[in-house]
């Protein structure tokens, strides 16, 4: 019998101690600061999977074959171009969590 109350007892004051991290600044800082840094990682995990198959693909074209775009392509991956292309995806990365950092500070304000 006491043990469903200490169980009630011990869940209120969890729920309670949750609500009131929540609530206070504090709680929606880090709540924030979590979210941009797991979208961050998932995006940047998209990208380097993004880069990986087109990779893939680009060695596939160097074959036997001797076509100029299999060329091309491979002359592109030895000077950079998907380093470019992170680069450019980072920076609109960069400008979408600096927007959202805005809107974010705004609502604490109020």
């Amino acid at each position: 019998m006491a043990v469903p109350l200490l169980a009630a007892t011990f869940i209120g004051g969890l729920i309670s101690g949750l609500v009131q991290f929540f609530a206070s600044k504090a709680g929606a800082i880090l709540v924030g600061a979590g979210l941009t840094l797991v979208t961050a990682k998932g995006l940047e995990l998209i990208v380097g999977f993004m880069i990986a198959d087109f990779n893939t693909v680009v060695g596939a074209f160097s074959g036997s074959s001797t076509h100029w775009g299999a060329i091309m392509l491979k002359f592109a991956a030895y000077c950079g171009l998907f380093d470019g292309i992170n680069i450019v995806l980072a920076g609109y990365m960069a400008m979408a969590y600096v927007k959202a950092g805005r809107v974010f500070l705004a609502r604490l304000a109020q």
